[in-house]
């Protein structure tokens, strides 16, 4: 999947000459200078008749407009291809994408909320297996950093990307943050495309996301071989280990008796506690286990966990 990602664009958009081809674009809000009705309208009119085949985008602290409509009335405004995020995923091919407009609380501005537990209470809502993250805003010390030498990003956002470690996270807000930063496991992207002085000087990025298309499948086992397809943990704290890194694989086969020490049963209620601390509400899973109470008591757990969640 290409695609283009840009933001704050604060009404010039039509400026915006010659993009480039790609199957997407997102906009990561300030749509507009002051979200006066007849900016944003402008706006979505432009975006939705842009020539790709998929176009996302979300608010930002500019766009008062926003605050008084929903999801289904934005709607209106825009052709079947044009998709608009608050607080919300969209699965596209298969790439799936959280957006969200809200910002820290700085003077008066749209979508502000306070540091702390009231933007957190926003954070909560992103899912665990998102790709793509969408915000207004970057997060405490990735690209937003200010001519006054000032890192305003969210510290809560922060936490909430190193935990659930998205492929990307787009956004802007901070224009002099414009840039891209790959830490091994998300890529950042400030795409503002105009300057501190609301000059239009910045590129979009272009970017092709190509997810994996195989999934991902551990077996916990201590003896019999590795099958073919299947990632490998020989115990517990392979397992804890594996989780803890990668996290819930689309399929899991699990084992009981792991020689000395913890068995699979253990590793299955770590699983159930880590799944309720990651809101993942479903474990695809068999068990291969001889051992036929060990079997029993795995499938008991995590059939019940899926039934309940």
């Amino acid at each position: 999947m290409k695609i283009l990602f840009l933001s704050d664009t604060h009404s010039q958009h039509r400026k915006l000459k010659n993009l480039p081809e790609a199957d997407m674009v997102i906009h990561a809000g300030d749509v507009s200078k002051t979200g006066r009705d007849h900016e944003v309208e402008d706006f979505m009119r432009w975006f939705s008749a842009l020539d790709y085949k998929y176009k996302v985008f979300i608010a930002g602290n500019h766009d008062f407009f926003f605050e008084n409509e929903t999801t289904k009335s934005i709607a209106r405004f825009l052709n079947g291809n044009t998709f608009y995020l608050f607080n919300s995923t969209i699965e596209i091919e298969g790439l799936k994408i959280w957006g969200s407009p809200f910002t820290p609380t700085f003077f008066n501005w749209a979508f502000n909320l306070d540091r702390g537990k009231d933007i957190q209470q926003v954070w909560k809502e992103i899912p665990n297996d998102i790709d793509i993250l969408v915000t207004h805003g970057p997060p405490l010390g990735i690209l937003d950093r200010t001519t006054d030498q000032l890192n305003v990003g969210c510290e809560n956002l922060l936490k909430k990307v190193k935990k659930i470690k998205p492929k990307y996270h787009l956004f802007g807000h901070i224009h002099e943050g414009y840039g891209i930063l790959n830490t091994g496991k998300t890529t950042f992207i400030n795409g503002s495309v105009l300057n501190e002085h609301y000059q239009l000087v910045n590129q979009p990025f272009f970017f092709d996301f190509s997810k994996n298309l195989y999934p991902k499948r551990l077996y916990l086992d201590d003896v019999r071989p590795t099958p073919e397809g299947f990632d490998r943990a020989y115990d517990f704290e392979e397992f804890v280990n594996y989780i803890s890194q990668n996290g819930l694989p689309d399929f899991i086969s699990f084992d009981h008796d792991l020689g000395e020490g913890k068995t699979g049963l253990d590793c299955a209620k770590f699983l159930v506690e880590y799944c309720l601390n990651n809101q993942i509400h479903k474990i695809n899973f068999q068990v291969h286990s001889q051992n036929p109470v060990g079997k029993e008591n795995i499938e008991f757990l995590l059939k019940n966990f899926n039934k309940h969640n």
